[in-house]
C-alpha cells in the first residue's frame, strides 16, 4: 500500500464523518449516494494535491480543507444545477420540436438513412425491416406472411 493509500485509510471516517454532518437530503437514498460522491471527489483530490502539501504535520488540517472544498463545490453544482433546471421548467427551448416537425423529420430523413442501411442487409433481414418500418405491419402479420411462426 503506497502513503497516499494509507493516508486516505487513516482519514476516511473523519473524512466520511464530516461529509455526512455537512449534506442535507431529504431522502436518505440519495444521502448515501452523495456522501460516496463527495468523499469520492475527495480522495481524488488527495491523490492529485499531495505533492503540493509541504509541511506533514499540517496533514489533517489540508485533509480537512479539502473535504471542506469539495463539499462546498458539491453545494455549488448543486444549486446551479437546480437553478438551471428551475429554468428549463419555465421556458420551452426553441430547440424542442413539435410533434409535426418530428413527423417530418422521420418521414424525410430517418427513412432515408435507413432505407440506405437496410440495402446493405441479407434480402431476408432486409424484408423484415421494410415491411415492419415502411408498411407499418406488426410483427404477428409480418411472421404470418413469411411463414416465421
Amino acid at each position: 500500500m503506497c502513503e497516499i493509500d494509507k493516508i486516505i485509510d487513516r482519514h476516511k471516517s473523519i473524512i466520511r464523518r464530516i461529509v455526512t454532518r455537512r449534506l442535507s437530503s431529504n431522502c436518505e437514498n440519495d444521502k448515501t449516494r452523495e456522501v460516496e460522491d463527495i468523499c469520492q471527489d475527495i480522495y481524488l483530490a488527495i491523490c492529485k494535491n499531495y505533492h503540493t502539501l509541504n509541511d506533514k504535520s499540517k496533514l489533517g488540517a489540508w485533509i480537512v480543507n479539502i473535504t471542506k472544498n469539495c463539499i462546498n463545490s458539491f453545494y455549488r453544482k448543486r444549486y446551479t444545477s437546480e437553478k438551471y433546471m428551475n429554468k428549463l421548467k419555465f421556458e420551452r427551448p426553441s430547440s424542442v420540436l413539435s410533434p409535426n416537425q418530428i413527423d417530418y423529420i422521420w418521414n424525410t430523413d430517418v427513412k432515408a438513412i435507413m432505407k440506405k442501411m437496410i440495402e446493405k442487409l441479407s434480402e431476408e433481414h432486409r424484408e423484415v425491416l421494410r415491411l415492419f418500418y415502411f408498411e407499418e405491419l406488426s410483427v404477428s402479420t409480418i411472421a404470418s406472411r413469411l411463414g416465421i411462426e
